[in-house]
Formats: structure tokens, sequence, C-alpha cells
């Protein structure tokens, strides 16, 4: 580990809640400060720690909620035959998109949560908005909720695809392109994964398909139903178990997973991360939402000068200020273009950008 990724961590822990700590930067030896990089790093930002605690002391983390069952290990032992139970934070936790562990409007489900569910648990989390991985359609199927969510769900066989692409242009905005890789059949490195196939009822909508080297349709990769309840639920083919391949981490998949969410949940994100990949996004709110404080990690090797924000209209016209290594807000120079924000400040891996947002 690095006081990079340390320090990542720990503005991550602060900013999700965590308003205390104890941090031991030396190791049980005879030179107990042998890498000073630890210490060095908590030097510098323990007074940004404490101001960031402080701003969101008064905040509630928003964003799409990642379920948890604390309990799913009733129907799925721990072990390597265990299914993750929190498959989707490592989808949207990669791709700007803001996450919750509690009352998120738009549930994002995945694993064997359902399997711990009662009856009228599912009623509830069908009648309003849910995004289902395979592997969690697969399993409300089973258990005779195929109505509710909008499609048949069967285990996938051996893969007979190489791309997914778009099916309408019209329903998604800002995509170059209609055509991604989908290297399913070939498990190395990170490529790979499983896959369930989908036989949409009617009044589902296709978003996605899989296609075939020549680009002819295989079977369904994404669909989007709105159920008698009332409730809008919407599904990937993948099971997102330990799936961190290019099928699911690419530029296009980025915006149609934003811009599913959004249409489950009838209203935009509070913040999104646009175009960079591998970026990690926290947006806490205030209890007197007037306020807001946007954490903002990138993952990914490439330093960029600058990133862009998609900001809903209820913040769009916000003071932006930047939490400086001395722990002051500051003005952070930044260009408006509708409801997109371009933040002129660098983005580099592990170094986490604080921004609080003041409405005017």
């Amino acid at each position: 580990m690095s006081g990079a990724k340390i320090k990542s961590l720990m503005t991550a822990a602060f900013a999700y809640g965590l308003d205390d700590s104890r941090f031991h930067p030396v190791q049980n030896t005879d030179n107990s400060l042998e890498d000073v990089g630890y210490a060095d790093m908590f030097k510098r930002e323990r007074n940004r720690f404490n101001v960031l605690k402080r701003a969101v002391k008064d905040c509630s983390v928003d964003g799409c909620e990642i379920m948890y069952k604390p309990f799913e290990h009733i129907v799925s032992a721990y072990g390597k035959s265990s299914k993750r139970r929190y498959a989707w934070a490592n989808v949207t936790g990669r791709l700007g998109i803001p996450h919750t562990a509690a009352n998120g409007k738009v549930k994002m489900v995945s694993g064997n949560t359902v399997g711990v569910m009662s009856d009228e648990a599912v009623l509830k989390l069908l009648s309003g908005s849910v995004f289902l991985d395979g592997y969690a359609a697969y399993l409300l199927y089973e258990r005779g909720f195929g109505n509710l969510i909008g499609a048949e769900v069967m285990p996938g066989d051996q893969p007979k695809f190489l791309y997914e692409g778009v099916r309408n242009d019209a329903d998604f905005r800002n995509i170059r392109g209609k055509i991604m890789y989908n290297f399913l059949i070939f498990a190395v490195a990170t490529e790979g994964g499983g896959f369930f196939r989908l036989k949409p009822l009617e009044g589902a909508k296709i978003l996605t398909d899989f296609l075939d080297g020549e680009e002819r349709l295989v079977t369904p990769g994404m669909i989007r139903f709105e159920n008698k309840l009332g409730g809008r639920v919407a599904i990937t083919a993948f099971d997102l178990d330990n799936n961190s391949s290019s099928a699911v981490l690419n530029y296009k998949k980025k915006e149609i997973i934003r811009q599913t969410i959004e249409w489950l949940g009838r209203e935009p994100l509070p913040v999104y991360v646009k175009e960079l990949p591998n970026v990690f996004c926290i947006f806490n709110r205030s209890k007197s939402n007037d306020y807001a404080v946007v954490v903002i990690i990138s993952l990914c090797s490439d330093p960029f000068n600058s990133f862009s924000l998609d900001l809903s209209g209820e913040w769009n016209n916000s003071r932006i200020q930047l939490l400086n290594s001395l722990g002051q807000w500051s003005s952070v120079p930044n260009e408006k273009n509708n409801s997109a924000i371009k933040i002129n400040e660098k983005l580099i891996l592990m170094d986490p950008v604080i921004l609080k947002l003041t409405k005017k």
C-alpha cells in the first residue's frame, strides 16, 4: 500500500461518515518508521481530513443504493463459491456514479440479495425502482416474479458473441457509436464472466443486444420494464459477480448505466462524473439541503488536467469551492455548459478532490 492509497481510503471513509480514527504509520520492528510515506501523508492531510469530517457531519450520502442484506450467507455460505454481495459497487464505483448503502431511490441488486427477502419484501422492491444483474433476475424469475421483472431468465450457455450493441440510438443521448466489446468467451485476465439469457415479456424494452462476430443478434443484453405495480425494473444479462471485464466497464456502458438509473428513478443523479474512466464519486447532501460535499477519487493511472460534472437542476447554479491541503475552502476555476460544469483542477491517481456545492 502507498501513502496515496491510504489517503484515498481514509478520505472515502470520512466522506461516508466515519468521525474519528487512529492512524499508526509504524511497524513493530527495530526500525519502526522505515516507510515515512504514511506519516508524511498524514501530516500534510490532517487539516483537510478534519474539515471534511466537519463538513459531512450533518449530511447523508446520496445516490443509487447498493442493496446489501447482512444474512445473505444463509443462502450462500461465505467461501469461493459465494456470490459477491456488493458487485454493483464495483461498477458504479468506477463509472463516476455516486452510490449509498441506505435510502437510495434506485436499488442496485446483485447476487443472492433477493434470496433472503420475503415475498412481501420482494413485492415492495419491485414496486419501486430496481436495477438487477442477471443472477438476481434469475433468482426472482425462479421464485415466480417474472411477470414483474419483465422477462423469463435462464442460465447462459457457452458464449457465442463478441459484441454488445445499442438497439436504438434514440434510447440514449451523448453516446458515439453503438458497438461495445463483449469478450465473455475469452476468460483471460479481466475478461470473461457469466451471463443469463433474457426472454423479454410484452411491454419490455430491449436496450442492448449481444451480437456475434458478424454483428447479428444473439440474445438481449439489457432490458427495462414498467410493471403493473407501477415499478420500474432494468436487467443486465451479465452476472456481475467478480466481473471487471471491458464488457461491463467501458465508455458507452458508463452512459448506458447512468441513463438507465436516471430512467428508473425518474430524475437525474445529483452529480455524475462525465466521460472519464475509473472515477469514484461520493455525494453528501446536507440535511438542510442547502449545500453538498462531493468527493472525487481517480482510479485511473492517466492524469487529467480537468474534469466535468453533470449536476442536477437543484445544484446547477451552486457556488463551487475546493478543499485544499491546508483545510481551507477556496474558489476553483470552472466553466459552465448547460448542466455540465468543467472543473479546472487536476485529477490524479488516488489524489482525492473534495468540492463543496452551496446553493445561491
